[in-house]
């Protein structure tokens, strides 16, 4: 393979190198670690390197949330307001105002935060396969199961079965025969992915579609 890929006229892509270190620290600074060390490889092996592409955005995500709390509660320790505050006199050491001072001292404020962080991220996920340029219609209907899900088995009963309101209003509103189509005519799913009990999805019943959307 290496020689392949250093004697190779053509050029063409090869994907090489694929490390798993799920098993291990999942951090910024593991993943930063470990992509240092496959391109320091790849350099020493004269391998011209196009890209290297990590499936860690949720631990990018979590560390710099934690790097960015630490880093504003040590600004809050050392600008620290005075109880009374008065005005502030020139030379004196600045200060933040109270309120600001107040927010980021609060363990509430980076809870909600946090759990602001875990709730997007499966939308953040999803979003970013579905922007890409070989993004599917059948994706689409597995990215709505996938948030249902999601919110299924989520602790707060009270915000999923809103969520949950809201995704389906989201889904009638959509053009969901197209949508069903796309897994109907998907060579792995076909029939095979719809509950049985409906009668109402099976190939005579979206024929009419299929020609429409065929004429259309």
């Amino acid at each position: 393979m290496e020689i392949a890929l250093k004697e190779d006229p053509v050029g063409k892509p090869y994907v090489w190198k694929a490390v798993d270190i799920t098993s291990e620290r999942e951090n910024n600074a593991a993943v930063i670690n470990k992509t240092e060390a496959i391109l320091t490889e790849l350099k020493n092996k004269e391998i011209t390197v196009c890209a290297i592409v990590t499936d860690s955005a949720s631990a990018y995500a979590a560390a710099r949330l934690l790097k960015i709390q630490q880093e504003l509660q040590i600004l809050a320790i050392n600008f620290k307001p005075p109880i009374v505050e008065t005005r502030h006199q020139q030379g004196e050491t600045p200060t933040l105002p109270r309120e600001i001072f107040e927010i980021i001292d609060s363990s509430t404020f980076w809870d909600q935060i946090t759990l602001i962080n875990e709730i997007l991220d499966p939308y953040c996920k999803l979003l970013n396969l579905l922007q890409c340029d070989k993004a599917r219609l059948f994706q689409v209907v597995h990215s709505m199961n996938y948030l249902v899900q999601f919110w299924l088995n989520y602790s707060d009963d009270t915000l999923a079965k809103r969520i949950i309101g809201r995704l389906e209003k989201r889904w009638k509103d959509w053009e969901q025969p197209l949508l069903l189509l796309s897994y109907l005519l998907h060579p792995e799913y076909r029939m095979n992915q719809f509950n049985n009990t409906i009668s109402s999805v099976n190939y005579s019943a979206f024929g009419k579609w299929l020609m429409y959307y065929y004429r259309a």
